[in-house]
């Protein structure tokens, strides 16, 4: 089954860049795009007040299978909502020196948000490296 890899049409998330939005606008665009898989990780920065720092971060995932020739090969993809680009995921977790991951079914996701009340990170290990020690709460992160 061929499929097609751009970002699907949805509503854009929140437009803010601030440090932890990543976790509603990640969860947002899953729940418009529930083939995707929700991630949480820890990144190390590559610029700014970030450069070299561990910071917890959110994004998509998604299995695709791609004819090359006469055959198929599967790829993973990541769509990042902060940066709104689609990437290869063994080049996004090279760049973005993926340190750790946690994915998430919508039966965990239910299960973390009613638990944590937040968008994320839901995993101790991310919290512990999330830059601004905090959750974003359910009620921010919305678009005004």
């Amino acid at each position: 089954m061929k499929h097609q890899i751009t970002p699907p049409a949805f509503n854009k998330p929140s437009q803010r860049a601030r440090a932890g939005y990543c976790y509603a606008n990640a969860f947002r665009f899953f729940v418009a795009n529930p083939t995707w898989v929700l991630v949480h990780g820890i990144c190390v920065g590559t610029g700014g007040s970030i450069d070299g720092k561990e910071f917890g971060h959110a994004w998509v995932e998604k299995l695709t299978r791609i004819k090359v020739g006469k055959h198929w090969v599967s790829q993973w993809w990541v769509y990042d909502t902060k940066a709104k680009q689609v990437y290869i995921r063994e080049l996004y977790y090279l760049t973005g020196q993926v340190k750790f991951t946690k994915r998430y079914s919508a039966k965990s996701i239910l299960k973390n948000m009613e638990l944590h009340r937040t968008y994320g990170p839901w995993n101790q290990k991310i919290f512990d490296s999330f830059h601004g020690g905090k959750r974003i709460p359910l009620n921010k992160g919305k678009k005004k």
